[in-house]
């Protein structure tokens, strides 16, 4: 194998990682939003009870880093050429 295969390999195993990161972060974001629905929706219906709401500690950031992560695994997948051609110039 020459260079130029390697590094085809090495950008295609690193859209890899990122696949894969991007998909336990989505999962985990969608976790801690359904946790603070079932939260919110427990609170409110305590009959009586004094209910603080601090507001959502899910940001507008962690909710679209799995995208990011996800868009950048395309990429390095799907246009690896082009990535290359933008690595070498």
């Amino acid at each position: 194998m020459n260079k130029h295969d390697w590094l085809v390999v090495g950008l295609k195993l690193l859209g890899v990682y990122f696949a894969v990161l991007g998909v336990a972060i989505l999962s985990m974001t969608i976790i801690t939003l359904v946790i603070q629905m079932v939260e919110t929706a427990a609170n409110s219906s305590a009959g009586g009870m004094l209910v603080l709401h601090e507001g959502r500690t899910l940001d507008w950031i962690s909710a679209l880093q799995p995208i990011a992560y996800l868009v950048g695994a395309f990429v390095l997948m799907r246009r690896t050429d082009w990535v290359l051609r933008k690595i070498e110039n």
